[in-house]
């Protein structure tokens, strides 16, 4: 997988804690100091579904967009475990399983996300480590040098 290139945008399902416990994981460490999380459901979130052609994936998968590309699945998560770095990025040698075995763990995982958090409440705080949350197109256009009609539409692994 290719180094991501700032910006990069992680869109999430802002309502399920599971989730949100993933982009606080993510934020733990300074090399994420150009990434910035998207809820899904917001005028950002909404934004990128459209431009990324990625309706009905948003509360299925986390989506990664770096470059003019979003990665979906496991392909998200293994371009986050690089983004990561340290001993983290060790983990990436799993990204070298094929990519149906990979989605295959991700959409269980994913199916019984609600499941997974030790606390089903979907109102956490999100100010443990300090994020950088997205919610509007205009505060997204202002980091991104993205031309108001993309040149690439769509995911790398399919929907």
């Amino acid at each position: 997988m290719k180094k991501l290139q700032p910006p990069v945008f992680v869109v999430y399902d802002g309502e399920c804690p599971f989730c949100i416990r993933w982009v606080r994981w993510i934020a733990k460490t300074g090399s994420v100091n150009s990434t910035f999380f998207v809820p899904g459901k917001s005028e950002a979130g909404e934004w990128l579904v459209k431009r990324f052609s990625l309706a009905g994936l948003i509360d299925k998968t986390i989506v990664v967009i770096s470059d003019e590309q979003a990665y979906i699945k496991s392909e998200a998560v293994c371009a986050l475990l690089n983004l990561r770095g340290g001993l983290w990025k060790a983990f990436a040698v799993f990204c070298l399983f094929p990519r149906r075995w990979l989605d295959g763990i991700y959409l269980a995982v994913a199916a019984h996300r609600q499941h997974l958090s030790r606390n089903n409440s979907c109102r956490l705080p999100l100010t443990e480590p300090p994020l950088s949350i997205i919610t509007t197109v205009a505060a997204m256009k202002k980091l991104s040098s993205w031309p108001d009609e993309l040149r690439h539409s769509g995911t790398r692994n399919g929907k």
